[in-house]
């Protein structure tokens, strides 16, 4: 399942997030931190452009075991869903 993740994640527009976040998410769960925190990373560089990037850098958080930021993740979606 990680390497059908690592090629969907390649491939997908930069605009999607759905394979990144999950390909974070099982790197997390691996344990391995370095990788999950550098799909983080590539996530919220396109935060500006794509609010929805919060879910699954929430997912990730949630995975590592970074409850607060997880939350807070989750709080800054919720508030963009409220406020539009």
């Amino acid at each position: 399942m990680l390497v059908e993740y690592q090629k969907m994640s390649e491939l997908s527009p930069s605009t999607s997030s759905d394979p990144s976040s999950f390909l974070g998410t099982i790197y997390a769960q691996a344990g391995n931190r370095t990788e999950a925190l550098a799909i983080i990373k590539k996530l919220e560089e396109g935060i500006a452009n794509q609010k929805k990037y919060q879910y699954g850098i929430a997912r990730i958080y949630a995975r590592l075991g970074e409850k607060d930021k997880a939350f807070a993740c989750w709080k800054r979606l919720f508030k963009t869903i409220l406020l539009r």
